[in-house]
């Protein structure tokens, strides 16, 4: 297709950010349905269309972000700009899909045929896999990377920097809750409402209100979370975690560990006040470098003092620390971070190792070095691995 077969004019609108009529819309519309094979040259705007099919008004997208994410493929020849076909057509999906996506996303007349439904949802979940957070509403599943700043049924969602984590604002009250997990292999700083800063473990889930405007400030915890929570004396803070138990909060630092494939949930206090909740109603009130550990299957707590509890936090600088720790438990932390499977032969599950893991490093290094520490061997396929003695 020749240049002069396409409407520049309304295509420099839609840039320029002017809003078109619907016929005129309707004109690009028609233009880009007829060449839908450039979309899979443009595999970048994926992420686009995973969050912009979620959009309700069309003034939430971040016009200047889209534009810079097209303008960084621009090539420069002989310091004139030259936009190739395809950019140009790229640039016109990504401002389109900002502004009018979610209106024939639904009605399934842009996708020609199955076998562009096919390859849209293999991409979909490439960027799941490929994901630093994911965003679950309902059914649906949002992947969000590091970098993203837009906006979502009027909350403005920011992912800009690790450092500074997950957060968003929101102009209005709102009921609605938001799911986010972490993938295998990440972890994610949240800033709740309130100010409250939660640090979420690989493979951890919380589901969190966007607005704390109940008598109590609850969230509900899977996996392992750090919290450092903003005191409120009317309004006290609390982890729902497994079994019905729950982690009562007076503003503090601490670590929940509660993961559902785990017989124990474990809470590590920094600093501040909380108090252990259990099924049936009596609470266990923890000090500082104390931890509480409430056992799922025997409905037992049990409070230990004076524990190192750097053995509990450093995760959060990518660093898992164990002391006098059996393998099997050491196994579980390996592969919610690397995604694998571990299977441990003769008696290797109840061997106790101290010691770390940076968890940067591929988790080949640590299995060579507890190769030499142990006298085990071990075996990799694919993403199993099975360890034996020698």
């Amino acid at each position: 297709m020749k240049d002069n077969n396409i409407n520049w004019e309304l295509i420099t609108s839609l840039l320029r950010g002017e809003k078109l009529s619907d016929e005129e819309l309707n004109i690009v519309l028609a233009q880009i349905k007829e060449y839908p094979e450039l979309i899979k040259n443009a595999e970048e705007l994926l992420f686009i269309i995973q969050k912009v099919r979620y959009a309700r008004e069309a003034n939430q997208i971040n016009l200047q972000n889209n534009w810079i994410k097209v303008n960084s493929k621009i090539k420069y020849t002989n310091r004139k700009k030259t936009i190739t076909y395809t950019l140009r057509i790229a640039a016109t999906i990504i401002i389109l899909l900002s502004f009018s996506f979610y209106f024939f996303i639904l009605r399934n007349d842009f996708f020609l045929n199955s076998k562009d439904d096919q390859y849209l949802t293999q991409l979909i979940q490439r960027q799941i896999d490929s994901a630093d957070l994911l965003l679950i509403r309902s059914t649906d599943t949002i992947p969000i990377l590091i970098g993203d700043d837009f906006f979502l049924d009027k909350v403005h969602l920011k992912y800009v920097t690790q450092e500074d984590g997950f957060s968003f604002e929101t102009p209005e009250e709102s009921e609605s809750e938001y799911t986010v997990n972490i993938p295998n292999g990440k972890q994610a700083k949240i800033t709740l409402d309130d100010g409250s800063v939660v640090w979420l473990n690989s493979t951890s889930t919380l589901e969190y209100p966007l607005v704390f405007n109940k008598p109590d400030r609850e969230v509900n915890l899977i996996g392992e979370g750090l919290f450092d929570v903003v005191s409120n004396t009317e309004k006290r803070f609390v982890v729902n975690t497994a079994n019905n138990t729950k982690v009562i909060v007076h503003g503090t630092l601490f670590n929940v560990k509660s993961y559902e494939e785990e017989d124990k949930i474990v809470t590590t206090l920094i600093h501040g006040s909380v108090g252990f909740e259990m099924p049936d109603g009596k609470e266990e009130a923890l000090l500082p470098g104390n931890q509480g550990i409430y056992y799922k299957s025997g409905k037992v707590y049990e409070n230990k003092t004076n524990v190192d509890v750097l053995y509990f936090t450093k995760w959060k600088e990518g660093i898992y620390l164990f002391q006098n720790e059996e393998l099997k438990n050491i196994a579980l932390q390996l592969e919610r971070w690397y995604g694998v499977k571990i299977i441990l032969m003769d008696n290797l599950a109840t061997k106790k190792l101290s010691g770390g893991i940076e968890l940067e490093k591929p988790l080949s290094s640590f299995l060579i070095n507890i190769e030499k520490t142990i006298n085990i061997k071990y075996e990799a396929y694919e993403k199993t691995i099975r360890i034996t003695e020698k």
